[in-house]
C-alpha cells in the first residue's frame, strides 16, 4: 500500500505534527462520545432504585462531556482538514512546476485539456483521500475499539453476536477493492478526455462557427458525457451492492442485539440501563462501517489520481547542468546535422553558419525543415545526430536558461497572456520606444486604457498583424544575443513590413539574426541565404548572386514583384 502512496508520503510526513495531533483530539472526543451511553446506563439504573439526586450529577458530567466531544471534533477537523490542503496546495504547486520543467517534446504528446483535469481534479482527489481517510479512519478505529470494549464490559456474549455481521461486511468490502480502483481509473482517465475535447472546442470556437460544426461538435461532446456518465454510473451500480449490503448487516447487529438482549432483560440478566447502553453502542459502532466503506471509495479515487499525477511525474525535466556565460557572440553553426521522427527525415545532413552579427535568411517550402531548425537552436527538440554548436561549444553543454535567455525568438503563431499590453512585453525598459519601432504606438493610442489594454485570451482583441508586431516587440524587450525570426510577417502587409524592418534595424544591427521565410524578406537587410528543400541545404550563398542562380529564389521574388 505504501508503494502506491509515494508520491504523497513524504508530505504528509511534513505535516506529521498536525496529523498527530488531530488524530489525538480524534480520540479524545471518541473517549467522551462513548462515555455518554455509560452515562445514560447509570442515570436509568439510578431512576429505577429512586436515586435522583444522582440523577442531576450524571445529566451536568454528560453535558460537559457533549461540549468537550464538540470541542474536540472541532479542533480535529480543523488540524487535519487544514493540513490536507495544504498538501494539496503544495502538491499542485510541485506538479506544476514538475510540468512546465519538462522538455518541449513533452508537450507534443500530451493535451493541456488533460494537464489540466490532473493538476485540478485528480490533485483533489488526493486530498480528499489525505484528509478524509486520516479523519474518518483514526475515528472509526477508535470509536470501534471504545464501543466493542464499552459492550463487552457490560455483555460480551451479546457484543460477540452483534459484531458477527459486521465480520462479514469487512470480507464483502475486501472482496470489492481492487474492482473500484480499476472502475475509478477509468472515471479518472475519461474525466480527462472530456476536459481535453472541452479545451480543444474552445480553443478553435472560431474555426467551429465559421464552418458551422456546431452539430459534429456537439455530437463529440455528448459521446464523451456519456462515456464519462456511463463510467461514474459503473461506480454507482458497484455502490449499489455495498450500501445495502451495509444497511442490511448492520439491521441485523441491531436484530441481535435487541433480540438477545430483550431475552437478557427480561430473565433480569442485564438491567434496563444495560440494554438501552448497548443500543446505544452498537449504534455508535453503525457509523464507523458505513465511515469505512467510504474511506474505500475516498481511497480508491486517491489511488487512481495518484496512479495518473505519478504518469507525469515520471517524465524528467530538462536538466539545467551546462555553461552559463553571461553573454553570447552570436556564432551559429550547423554540422552535418539530421532529425528523424518516427520513419519521416525532417533534417537530412543539414550544415550551415551564422557568424557574430550576421543576418542568415532560411527559405524553402513549406515542410521544409525551417522551424525545426530553430526549435534546435533553442534546445527545444531532442534526438538530432550532427553537431550543434554556440560561440564554438557543443549547444548541449550550455544550459537551457543560458540558450533561451539570450536568445529571443518570435514563433509563427504568436501567443499573449490575457494580460495589458505592457506586461506581455515581459519588460518595462523601452516599453515605449519598442512599441514604436515595431508600429503599434498609433493603434495602441487608439485603445482607450493605452498599455493597460487587456488583450483577451491569447490576444483575441487585437488583429494577427498586432500580435505579430506585439511579439517582435517582446523579443527586442528582451535585449538578447542571438534573434530567431520564424516567419514573424505572414499577417502583416508588405508596406507594415518594410517599416519594420527599417525601424528595428538599429536594434538588431549588431545582433546574429536567423530568419525562417515562406515568402520574399527585403535583401538589403540579409547578409547570407541557405535555401532548405526536403529537410535539406540545396542552395547557399550572397542574397544578391542566389537571387541571380537559384530557380527556387527568383521564382520567389518574381511572384513578389508580379503581385506588386
Amino acid at each position: 500500500m505504501v508503494s502506491k502512496l509515494s508520491l504523497v508520503v513524504p508530505y504528509v510526513r511534513k505535516y506529521k505534527g498536525e496529523f498527530v495531533q488531530g488524530v489525538v483530539t480524534l480520540v479524545l472526543a471518541s473517549s467522551c462520545s462513548a462515555a455518554i451511553p455509560f452515562l445514560i446506563k447509570n442515570a436509568v439504573d439510578a431512576l429505577q432504585v429512586g436515586l435522583r439526586t444522582r440523577l442531576l450529577h450524571i445529566i451536568g458530567l454528560a453535558s460537559l462531556l457533549a461540549c468537550a466531544q464538540a470541542f474536540l471534533r472541532w479542533r480535529s477537523r480543523m488540524k487535519i482538514l487544514n493540513s490536507a490542503r495544504e498538501i494539496e496546495y503544495e502538491l499542485r504547486r510541485d506538479f506544476y512546476t514538475h510540468i512546465i520543467s519538462l522538455p518541449y517534446s513533452f508537450f507534443k504528446e500530451h493535451h493541456r485539456g488533460d494537464l489540466i483535469a490532473r493538476v485540478m481534479n485528480d490533485i483533489i482527489n488526493v486530498r480528499m483521500m489525505v484528509g478524509m481517510s486520516i479523519l474518518h479512519f483514526s475515528s472509526t478505529v477508535a470509536t470501534t475499539l471504545l464501543s466493542l470494549i464499552m459492550m463487552i464490559r457490560i455483555n460480551a456474549l451479546i457484543a460477540v453476536l452483534a459484531i458477527l455481521p459486521l465480520c462479514l461486511l469487512f470480507v464483502l468490502v475486501r472482496g470489492y477493492m481492487e474492482k473500484l480502483h480499476t472502475i475509478f481509473k477509468d472515471v479518472q482517465d475519461t474525466y480527462g478526455r472530456l476536459s481535453k475535447g472541452a479545451n480543444e472546442v474552445l480553443n478553435g470556437i472560431r474555426l467551429v462557427k465559421n464552418y458551422l460544426l456546431h452539430s459534429e461538435e456537439q455530437r463529440r461532446f455528448e459521446a464523451l458525457n456519456r462515456e464519462y456518465m456511463e463510467k461514474n454510473l459503473a461506480s454507482t451500480r458497484l455502490w449499489g451492492i455495498i450500501f445495502p449490503a451495509i444497511g442490511f448487516l448492520g439491521g441485523m447487529g441491531t436484530l441481535v442485539v435487541m433480540w438477545v438482549g430483550g431475552y437478557f432483560l427480561m430473565y433480569g440478566k442485564i438491567t434496563l440501563g444495560d440494554f438501552i447502553a448497548l443500543n446505544a453502542y452498537y449504534t455508535m459502532l453503525m457509523w464507523p462501517v458505513v465511515a469505512l466503506a467510504w474511506i474505500m471509495n475516498l481511497y480508491q479515487r486517491g489511488v487512481a489520481s495518484l496512479k495518473r499525477l505519478e504518469e507525469i511525474r515520471a517524465y524528467q525535466v530538462e536538466s539545467e547542468l551546462g555553461a552559463n556565460p553571461e553573454h553570447l557572440k552570436g556564432h551559429v553553426e550547423f554540422s552535418h546535422v539530421s532529425v528523424t521522427k518516427g520513419e519521416r527525415r525532417i533534417l537530412n545532413d543539414v550544415s550551415f553558419a551564422a557568424m557574430p552579427g550576421e543576418k542568415l535568411l532560411l527559405i524553402g517550402p513549406t515542410g521544409s525543415g525551417k522551424t525545426t531548425v530553430l526549435n534546435l537552436i533553442l534546445g527545444l527538440e531532442n534526438g538530432s545526430e550532427g553537431a550543434i554548436r554556440i560561440d564554438g561549444l557543443n549547444a548541449d553543454l550550455l544550459s537551457p536558461s543560458a540558450r533561451r535567455g539570450r536568445i529571443a525568438t518570435v514563433p509563427q503563431e504568436p501567443f499573449l497572456y490575457s494580460l495589458p499590453i505592457r506586461e506581455n512585453i515581459f519588460s518595462d525598459d523601452l516599453v515605449q520606444t519598442i512599441i514604436n519601432t515595431v508600429g503599434l504606438q498609433e493603434e495602441i493610442d487608439r485603445f482607450e486604457q493605452k498599455l493597460e489594454t487587456v488583450v483577451g485570451e491569447r490576444g483575441v482583441m487585437l488583429s494577427g498583424g498586432q500580435k505579430q508586431r506585439l511579439t517582435i516587440a517582446r523579443a527586442l524587450a528582451a535585449k538578447p544575443d542571438i534573434l530567431l525570426l520564424d516567419d514573424p510577417f505572414t499577417h502583416v502587409d508588405g508596406y507594415t513590413e518594410h517599416l519594420i524592418w527599417e525601424r528595428i534595424w538599429p536594434l538588431i544591427k549588431g545582433l546574429t539574426v536567423i530568419i525562417t521565410s515562406t515568402r520574399p524578406v527585403p535583401i538589403i537587410y540579409v547578409d547570407r541565404v541557405a535555401v532548405l528543400s526536403e529537410g535539406s541545404v540545396i542552395e547557399e550563398g550572397n542574397p544578391t548572386e542566389l537571387l541571380a542562380r537559384s530557380h527556387y529564389m527568383k521564382l520567389l521574388y518574381e511572384v513578389k514583384a508580379a503581385r506588386g
